[in-house]
């Protein structure tokens, strides 16, 4: 039985709000959506929602073919190696699956990073620390002030 909450269960602000805070593209949500349901695999293709991930890369400043499941390697090793440098992938040596540069949506781009998983974590963890900090700051004063 699958028992992740749904978001169909919160309330729509609050997925809202959620939703910005961890400032994920929603074609990147609705792809792992898909992937899940099974109606996105590297494997077999995805004609009817190929568009989302190649649109995404695409807007990144990527070739479509990089997000395409009809491209990506659903398998490293040898062969994905073959279609990583044939679309112009360098970060996914040895390794299938969407690049880096796509899951993390562009994220340490202007630092040379994008394609860096540990740096990706990282500016996520430095942000979500902040974007917490300056909306907890506000209502701490609020709740603990003497008067």
């Amino acid at each position: 039985m699958h028992t992740s909450i749904s978001s169909a269960r919160l309330p729509r602000s609050y997925v809202k709000w959620i939703s910005t805070l961890a400032n994920l593209d929603d074609r990147l949500l609705r792809a792992l959506r898909f992937i899940r349901d099974g109606g996105w695999s590297y494997i077999t293709g995805s004609p009817s929602h190929s568009h989302l991930l190649a649109t995404l890369s695409r807007d990144l400043g990527h070739p479509a073919s990089w997000g395409d499941p009809a491209v990506i390697p659903p398998y490293g090793g040898a062969g994905a190696d073959a279609v990583w440098k044939a679309i112009g992938v360098k970060s996914r040596p040895g390794r299938g699956g969407l690049p880096c540069e796509i899951v993390h949506g562009g994220i340490g781009s202007r630092i040379g990073l994008a394609d860096n998983c540990t740096a990706n974590a990282g500016i996520r963890g430095v942000q979500a620390f902040l974007e917490a900090t300056a909306i907890y700051l506000p209502v701490s004063r609020f709740l603990f002030s003497d008067s």
